[in-house]
This record gives C-alpha cells, sequence and structure tokens, in this order.
C-alpha cells in the first residue's frame, strides 16, 4: 500500500464529532448508519470497521449477530463499552489495532464501514476492499455508509466537493486524514473486485443525486 495514511487524535473529537455531523447532513449521516443496521443486524457474524463513537449501535442488541469492533483509538470504543447490555456483551468483541494489521480468525457473513475510507486515498481504499473482499464467507457482503459517488453535473458537483471538502481540511489537519477530493465508491470498489449490487441513498442533496446513502457490495460469484 502506497502513501501509508497515518491517523491520530480521533478521539479528542469525539464529543463534538456527532453533533457536527448531524448539522452538516441534517441528520443524514446518522440516517445512513441506523438503515444499514436495520439491514445488517441479523446477519450471525458482523464486523464493523472504524465505528467511532457507535452512535445508534444499540439497535443490534435487537438482532441476533455477534458483532465484532474494531478501531484504532481505545478511547472511542472505551466510550461505549459500559452502554451495552450485559447480555449482549457475550455476543461482542472489540479489537483496539489498526485495521491494516488485524488478521482475522475468522470469516465474516457481512463487514460495515461507516463512514471509514473517506479517511484514506483512493489507491489505500482499493487496497483496504481489497482485503476486505477476503475476510467475507462465501456470500457475504460489504456495506458501505458514506458520501455518495461524485456528481456529473459542474454547478452540482462543486457544490457537492465544497459541502464534502470543507469538513475534509479540518479533519486532514487536525487527525491526518489523507486529502482527497469525493472518493467514487463504486468505481474502487469494482476495481478491488467487488460487484456493486445496491446503492441506497438517503435523499440529502440534490433529489437526483443524493450525496450520502449506503453501499452494498458482493465478490462475484465466479471468485468461488
Amino acid at each position: 500500500m502506497t502513501s501509508k495514511t497515518t491517523i491520530h487524535s480521533y478521539h479528542l473529537l469525539s464529543e463534538i464529532y456527532d453533533p457536527l455531523a448531524a448539522i452538516w447532513s441534517l441528520g443524514h449521516i446518522s440516517k445512513s448508519r441506523n438503515e444499514a443496521i436495520k439491514r445488517i443486524l441479523n446477519f450471525p457474524d458482523v464486523l464493523v470497521i472504524g465505528p467511532g463513537t457507535c452512535t445508534g449501535f444499540h439497535d443490534f442488541e435487537k438482532g441476533k449477530c455477534k458483532l465484532t469492533l474494531i478501531d484504532s483509538s481505545s478511547e472511542m470504543l472505551a466510550k461505549n463499552e459500559n452502554a451495552w447490555s450485559e447480555e449482549f456483551k457475550n455476543k461482542l468483541t472489540t479489537h483496539t489495532c489498526d485495521i491494516r494489521s488485524f488478521k482475522p480468525q475468522k470469516l465474516y457473513d457481512c463487514i460495515w464501514l461507516p463512514y471509514f475510507l473517506n479517511v484514506f486515498s483512493r489507491e489505500e481504499v482499493v487496497s483496504l476492499l481489497s482485503t476486505f473482499k477476503s475476510w467475507l464467507k462465501k456470500d457475504g457482503e460489504i456495506h458501505i455508509s458514506d458520501f455518495m459517488a461524485p456528481d456529473p453535473r459542474r454547478i452540482h458537483r462543486l457544490l457537492q466537493e465544497v459541502w464534502h471538502g470543507l469538513p475534509m481540511a479540518f479533519f486532514h489537519v487536525v487527525t491526518g486524514n489523507a486529502w482527497h477530493s469525493i472518493h467514487d465508491l463504486p468505481k474502487l470498489a469494482s476495481a478491488a473486485g467487488l460487484k456493486e449490487i445496491e446503492i441506497r441513498p438517503t435523499g440529502f442533496g440534490p433529489k437526483d443525486y443524493p450525496w450520502i446513502g449506503n453501499f452494498v457490495c458482493r465478490t462475484p460469484s465466479t471468485n468461488f
């Protein structure tokens, strides 16, 4: 992986990140995460990469899955440790590590990336998705909650990039996020060997080309 991004200090922003995200997206970032959780909470084994503050994650307790959370910040994971029910804690596993050094001991039915890939450059996103693909069981799915692909219309694209770029600049300076324009995630997922099977926008932005939502990707069946 070229030009490895080094992330730091995210936990220092944990108290303000979700309120700011709610304001900036008119609540649609949380909405997209909640919609993703509803779709994946009954997969038997779910891996969540970069859960951050785990906002809304307690809906997982309504499902049947065993949940594994991986975050590079022990402080972020610790903020939510005492909030889970004792019963659900028996189905919950957490790992504090850089995901690029994680070695899974099993395969997963579903991997969820909630606003995680935006931290990295395009080259790193392709490399990460290719790695995550190898962690899936047969017919497993990767769910991505993130920014929609760039609008092809020039003026709309400019507005979209400004809206995306202002917080991106802040996080780049404070936490070391990779500096980039909006990722075309369907294109990057395809480059990683994944088949895009569904795009589910939440409605924020232009009605005909929303800016936030969920992607569902699967390994092409010819790979099995």
